[in-house]
């Protein structure tokens, strides 16, 4: 069963470029050049009101984030990722404690229409309640293929829209670099639909998104194993992974790889 892990490697302290990366797994593995790929992420942050009161009780709750992820490999739909709201405070008589929030919710919906829409009503009709946060972009990252294997390499960029909702290129405007991003898939079918051109087409995406299998210990054990494998063969280090990130164990397949993205780009803000 096929399994992905990310890993985000800053602009600082040490910088490494997108192309040295390429250069080190070409050298390395010799793998079978794919095409390009892209991505945009939408960050918005909730509104809270300020509190007039000093209480712990009475203070407005953290805010929470949702994120909205397209991924031009899959070019049928978009990730929708919302963080949870806490629990109240456990208060005893000598302290407060504060309760660990539950996982994010993650789905995914129809691009580009469904996607541009809710972006849309975030920013036109529920300004109030959401405020645009960020804007991060992958644009022309490279991708390669190797055994059953798939890796793609992409320099993270802050502002402008470097795919657009809907896929293709959208206008650009000052970006900032945040760093460079390497996603290892394990487990996948040679000469699937990337080497085709990339699409999925639609029984796909279905059968996908409503796959409600989880995947087993023994999966994830062995994936990340690979997965490691690939980032040591490259000489990876000073950076963060993203495997087993919270709330995974709770998704079905298909949303795991968008809730890794998410995660990931959400700590890049």
């Amino acid at each position: 069963m096929p399994l992905t892990g990310l890993y985000f490697l800053p602009d600082a302290p040490s910088p490494i470029t997108l192309q040295s990366l390429i250069d080190r797994l070409t050298k390395t593995y010799s793998p079978t050049p794919l095409q390009r790929w892209t991505l945009d992420h939408r960050l918005f942050r909730s509104t809270t009101t300020s509190s007039s009161t000093t209480s712990p009780s009475d203070r407005p709750p953290p805010p929470r984030f949702l994120q909205v992820l397209s991924l031009s490999y899959h070019p049928n739909k978009s990730y929708v990722c919302i963080s949870s709201s806490p629990p109240p405070p456990q208060t005893t008589s000598s302290s407060t404690a504060t309760a660990t929030p539950p996982p994010p919710t993650i789905i995914a919906v129809p691009s580009p229409s469904s996607t541009e829409e809710l972006i849309q009503l975030l920013t036109l009709k529920m300004g109030p309640l959401w405020t645009s946060r960020q804007t991060l972009v992958v644009s022309g990252g490279a991708s390669f293929e190797m055994e059953d294997m798939r890796v793609r390499i992409g320099e993270v960029k802050q502002g402008g829209s470097g795919v657009g909702t809907g896929g293709g290129p959208g206008a650009g405007g000052s970006q900032i670099g945040r760093g460079v991003a390497v996603e290892v898939e394990v487990g996948i079918e040679r000469g699937g639909r990337e080497e085709d051109g990339g699409e999925d087409d639609e029984e796909d995406v279905q059968e996908e998104t409503e796959d409600k299998g989880k995947l087993e210990e023994v999966d994830w054990v062995a994936g990340e194993e690979a997965i490691r494998a690939i980032w040591e063969g490259l000489g990876l280090s000073g950076g963060r992974a993203f495997i087993k990130v919270e709330g995974v164990d709770g998704v079905e397949t298909g949303l795991v790889g968008g809730l890794q993205w998410c995660e990931l780009l959400r700590l890049r803000g």
